[in-house]
């Protein structure tokens, strides 16, 4: 149950993770090279107890490896969709019975209706597992 619901949110998941981790990114190399130029009254007031924390420093630390992390999870997951489209739509039924071991290892990685779709040519195709 648990690996059915991890792998229908891999794709949403590593987008979110990709987009916040860029945007963090960008925000604490902003925030890093404004502090520096902020008004010393301004600094002492707000940015100074912000500062303390040195929360720029975590986001520029952990924001690349959240922007590997997400990058790889959405290149391998877009990856085997377009493998799996590409297995999945060839014409002939010979070809398909020879890729078919892959075919349901992708679907079985990707998603529920991934599966499905599998099922359903074999039920087209009449071809029994």
């Amino acid at each position: 149950m648990r690996q059915k619901v991890i792998r229908e949110l891999i794709l949403p998941g590593s987008i979110i993770i990709l987009i916040f981790s860029i945007l963090g990114l960008i925000f604490g190399i902003l925030s890093f090279w404004y502090l520096n130029q902020t008004p010393e009254a301004l600094r002492n007031a707000i940015v100074k107890p912000l500062n303390d924390t040195h929360w720029d420093l975590w986001l520029l630390i952990l924001c690349p490896l959240g922007i590997c992390v997400g990058g790889y999870y959405l290149y391998d997951n877009v990856s085997m969709r377009l493998e799996f489209d590409r297995l999945y739509d060839t014409p002939s039924k010979k070809k398909f019975i020879e890729n078919i071991d892959r075919l349901e290892y992708l679907a079985w990685n990707l998603s529920r209706r991934h599966e499905i779709r599998v099922e359903r040519r074999k039920k087209e195709y009449n071809i029994k597992t």
